[in-house]
């Protein structure tokens, strides 16, 4: 009985020294290098190649920053084909403090870019316009901190 109950109060003890070894071990691991951890993980996220060897499929990868460096903008473009002349991208936006995924989209023949600090602009090439509609209406602008979005021309209009 004596043995049982000392081995029951030396489990909890182990387990504890080796969970806290290996929490000093992982702490250190992700304050070493996080401006690569964004696009580590934007990589594995859109399923980007480092060394693609299908040359016919062309694709490249950027990630950009915003002007206050809070998020950054991760997109793998890959062009058309003949089956599929327009080009697609698949992107994906990182707050850089905590290395979160705050939001990702995926956009066919078209453009993904900063439209200031906190909003993308987001243009779908969508085919025939309706009438009367201009380009600034089917671009579409997301807020990754308010997380709604308007037209491009909704946002022109209150920026004056």
């Amino acid at each position: 009985m004596k043995n049982l109950i000392l081995v029951l109060l030396f489990i909890p003890l182990f387990s504890c020294a080796k969970t806290k070894n290996n929490s000093s071990k992982d702490s250190k691991s992700t304050t070493q290098d996080t401006t690569m951890n964004y696009k580590t993980l934007a990589k594995q996220k859109l399923n980007v190649e480092e060394n693609s060897k299908n040359e016919d499929k062309k694709e490249s990868f950027e990630c950009i920053e915003n002007t206050d460096k809070t998020y950054v903008l991760c997109k793998k473009t890959s062009e058309g084909t003949v089956q599929q002349p327009r080009n697609s991208i698949s992107y994906v936006v990182y707050d850089m403090k905590t290395n979160e995924l705050v939001y990702e989209g995926y956009v066919d023949g078209g453009h993904v870019k900063w439209y200031d600090t906190h909003r993308l602009e987001i243009f779908q090439q969508m085919g025939m316009p309706i009438e009367g509609m201009t380009q600034d209406d089917m671009i579409k602008i997301y807020d990754v901190v308010e997380k709604n979005t308007i037209t491009k021309s909704e946002a022109d209009k209150n920026k004056k």
